[in-house]
């Protein structure tokens, strides 16, 4: 039969949608382009152990999602080895309704306004089956990493704007392969040992890109009835954790100032001095925006500058798994080691007030350790076996 179907329900706000921004549905691009991305994390280990060096894996995993996935730029690839549609049903759309402050933070300022509230509908719920239909020459290695894929996206990914903090959740929830239908994880132990079996292999040495690899680290944080709540307490709890705040408060709870050598740094910057090495928060991604509205209302944007690149994706992904039948919900956050910049790098500092200058990227500038940090705050966590710590 050749057919795979594979069902998820959006478990957190999805704002996914056309080219003017409403919430129209899910295209099979969108989800083919988050399938690649899974696929590329899952396997990189598959071509670099072994391997001396990235530039030789490079070109076998290329050729390897080129051949499954399919080509337009490569000559003689084209089509992939199966075709893939979206059918979306029983969605909700509209703006995220009874938000708070975490969810609020999740979504940052390219979807939320502190007067206006959220810029963009969403689909707020619902749920969407992917229909697959492989080609006759698909081999079954491609086969089966094809499942994984689909697999990883319901555990740990989503679709959509600020999908690495959580919103556009999505959750396996049914998967049927020839037509027999297949075990999908019912509660938390089969979810860790889904996990943990997909990870394997992963890679020995940290990879360039977001992929798996013995330095990677995924955590239950957190679990209970309802996925909302759990993006709030996570989007709270990082704001916490992250945010300077304004006179001694972050939303009502006593600042922690973790960072008040970042505050003050980038604070000197609008003086016109120039800083020395990133804010120890730039390893939650780039671009890093500061805005002082105790000093003269002046900020400070922070960006890499080489080949146009304009920004560093976050490692840390966070997402929201609602198990089938009522089974509850947990909050798995992700931190997928990987080369920050290539080495040299200018990042940009862009100040409103002092002009701006160029930093020279190096490798060691980035502490890690910031983000294990901000894992262990959550007491209950659980990390999943077979990960690299």
């Amino acid at each position: 039969m050749n057919r795979i179907e594979a069902t998820y329900q959006i478990t957190t706000p999805m704002f996914i949608g056309d080219a003017m921004q409403e919430a129209s549905g899910i295209s099979p691009a969108s989800v083919k382009g988050a399938l690649r991305f899974w696929w590329r994390a899952l396997h990189w280990g598959w071509v670099r152990n072994g391997k001396q060096d990235d530039a030789g894996a490079f070109k076998e995993l290329h050729v390897a999602e080129s051949q499954l996935f399919g080509s337009a730029a490569d000559k003689g690839v084209g089509q992939g080895q199966f075709l893939l549609r979206v059918a979306v049903e029983k969605s909700q759309r509209g703006k995220p309704l009874n938000s708070g402050t975490g969810m609020q933070y999740l979504a940052g300022i390219g979807l939320f306004h502190f007067r206006d509230g959220f810029t963009r509908d969403s689909i707020q719920s619902g749920k969407f089956t992917i229909h697959i239909v492989l080609k006759p020459s698909i081999t079954l290695v491609q086969k089966k990493q094809l499942l994984d894929a689909l697999k990883a996206f319901g555990l740990l990914g989503g679709l959509g704007a600020r999908a690495r903090r959580g919103l556009g959740s999505v959750s396996i929830s049914g998967l049927i392969v020839d037509g027999d239908r297949q075990p999908v994880p019912q509660d938390i132990a089969e979810f860790k040992s889904e996990i943990a079996r997909l990870l394997e292999g992963g890679a020995a040495t940290r990879p360039p890109f977001s992929g798996m690899s013995a330095e990677s680290r995924i955590d239950i944080s957190q679990s209970g009835n309802n996925a909302h709540k759990l993006l709030e307490s996570a989007g709270s709890e990082m704001q916490l954790y992250r945010s300077f705040g304004r006179h001694g408060k972050v939303n009502g709870r006593q600042s922690e100032r973790n960072f008040v050598d970042d505050h003050d740094d980038v604070l000197r910057v609008g003086e016109g001095k120039r800083m020395s090495s990133l804010p120890k928060r730039s390893v939650f991604g780039l671009p890093h925006n500061y805005f002082f509205s105790s000093s003269g209302n002046f900020k400070v944007d922070i960006a890499p500058d080489g080949n146009g690149r304009g920004r560093r994706a976050s490692p840390l992904m966070l997402h929201v798994h609602e198990f089938p039948n009522g089974g509850g919900a947990i909050l798995v956050q992700s931190v997928l080691r990987a080369k920050f910049l290539p080495n040299r790098e200018p990042v940009y500092f862009k100040a409103s007030r002092r002009g701006s200058f160029n930093l020279g990227f190096k490798d060691d500038q980035i502490d890690w350790d910031v983000l294990t940090n901000y894992l262990d705050r959550f007491v209950d966590r659980q990390t999943i076996t077979g990960v690299g710590l």
